[in-house]
């Protein structure tokens, strides 16, 4: 089923490959998953796109369909992470402004309930709140050059921490050039 009738299916292919990108920068790594790591991020996917209507919906309900088919598209497709969704960010360019927010705002949900999964019960760490307002910022949802973030609602994707603390920190670690992780990871 295709709901936005600007993208084609390979476009729609490449959205469904988002959430494992997200995924493989909240985990540090792409692909390779263990198992506690393959349950938290197909248990978010299904959670969120329970919640999720239109555009995101379909993007999550393609992933959980088709599993395997994403995963092997994504390892071999050798991009970086931040050129991949930059990809997505761009891809999602051409479809309605609320769609294209609301997969934005689902790929977030499925990487922080994999972030929240992670720790155990212990809240989200600093590290993973980072890297989803770097997510954020390179899925557009965010100006890099903003004090604080005002397209996301933090708290929802972080509650323990104060999120102009966090983009203040996440605006100093980039101006001293100690880059991220996620910089070196390759989506496949």
């Amino acid at each position: 089923m295709v709901i936005d009738m600007s993208l084609d299916e390979d476009e729609l292919a490449v959205l469904s490959c988002a959430p494992l990108w997200v995924v493989s920068a909240v985990l540090g790594r792409s692909g390779n998953f263990n198992e506690a790591e393959q349950s938290a991020l197909w248990n978010s996917v299904v959670d969120t796109g329970q919640h999720a209507r239109g555009l995101a919906r379909e993007v999550l309900g393609s992933l959980a369909a088709n599993r395997v088919a994403a995963q092997r598209r994504v390892a071999a497709d050798p991009l970086p992470l931040a050129t991949a969704l930059t990809r997505v960010a761009s891809l999602l360019e051409l479809v309605e402004p609320v769609e294209a927010d609301a997969v934005k705002r689902a790929l977030l949900d499925v990487g922080s309930g994999v972030a929240r999964a992670r720790s155990l019960g212990r809240g989200m760490s600093d590290e993973d709140a980072n890297t989803l307002l770097l997510v954020a910022t390179l899925l557009g949802l965010v100006d890099a050059d903003d004090d604080a973030p005002e397209g996301v609602q933090v708290d929802r994707i972080v509650e323990q921490f104060r999120p102009a603390t966090i983009w203040t920190r996440l605006r100093h670690r980039m101006e001293e050039g100690r880059g991220w992780r996620m910089s070196t990871v390759r989506a496949g």
